[in-house]
């Protein structure tokens, strides 16, 4: 069965249900990834992980979901060879999908640049978790050790100019 099969039988599943519950006028989802064991094919390259030669073997595929915290319910899922996950491919394909004021809350293997402009440029609130010594907030200053909330106001640029270079509290390049 071709993976879009799934996914038409997984949207066509979820038509029928109701969206009710909301969080102060926004949906609140929540989308992180998980590894999923699959039956065993020796064959597929892509997904077939073997510790040694006398080991048995297994196969993985990696889920990326979306999930409706208020209703209850998975609402969009990108499924990956293992192989060839890509989490923030991921998020950028299920977000392109929402249509409604919504918040998004991602765990740290979501944090990019990139990612948040996408979230901006579909006008989505989110909330991401971040590692503390490295990537982005590596740029603010937060303390070591120690967890805590923070908002950041940057703006995201793919220019290069003396105006970006010599601000960097305020842009932040993407490649």
């Amino acid at each position: 069965m071709l993976p879009a099969a799934f996914q038409y039988l997984f949207h066509k599943f979820n038509e029928p249900f109701s969206q009710t519950n909301f969080f102060h006028g926004y949906r609140l989802y929540a989308v992180d990834c998980s590894d999923i064991h699959i039956p065993t094919i020796h064959d597929d390259k892509e997904t077939f992980y073997r510790a040694n030669d006398d080991a048995k073997g297994y196969n993985l595929m990696h889920l990326n979901a979306l999930y409706d915290l208020m209703n209850r319910r998975y609402i969009d899922a990108v499924l990956q060879d293992s192989r060839n996950e890509n989490e923030h491919s991921a998020l950028i394909s299920i977000v392109k999908n929402i249509k409604c004021d919504s918040i998004i809350v991602a765990d740290r293997g979501y944090e990019a640049y990139n990612n948040i402009a996408h979230l901006e440029n579909y006008d989505l609130k989110y909330v991401i978790r971040i590692k503390t010594t490295a990537g982005i907030a590596q740029k603010f200053n937060i303390p070591v050790n120690k967890e805590t909330d923070f908002t950041a106001d940057i703006l995201l640029t793919r220019r290069q100019t003396n105006e970006v270079k010599s601000n960097p509290d305020k842009y932040r390049f993407l490649n």
